[in-house]
């Protein structure tokens, strides 16, 4: 997703779309989510800050990301041999889930 000619802040917004998807799936990473931009050819930072959990950038990422997740595997096709099963694949997993359960 980056290349080369992506510009600073377009890489900084995938470090911080990799930072939420870190945190859904890992409880103890998380807000605040603390960045620092150096430009090229600089050892001064151009820029500091630090997004805490109800900052409205951050809550405007994660759902725009995680909404825009949605919509991208919704779109997906189902996979060979999987679309005659589709139609009662909600009453199949419930059926599999409820014997997991009870087999304990």
């Amino acid at each position: 997703m980056i290349h080369r000619e992506f510009d600073i802040a377009h890489a900084a917004m995938c470090a911080l779309v990799s930072m939420d998807s870190t945190s859904r799936s890992n409880a103890t990473v998380g807000p605040p989510i603390e960045y620092l931009v150096y430009l090229n050819d600089t050892y001064n930072p151009s820029l500091q800050q630090s997004l805490d959990r109800d900052h409205e950038y951050w809550l405007q990422l994660r759902k725009n990301w995680s909404d825009s997740l949605r919509r991208a595997f919704d779109s997906l096709p189902i996979a060979p041999g999987l679309d005659s099963l589709q139609k009662d694949s909600a009453t199949n997993v419930m059926s599999i889930h409820t014997q997991n359960r009870l087999a304990r």
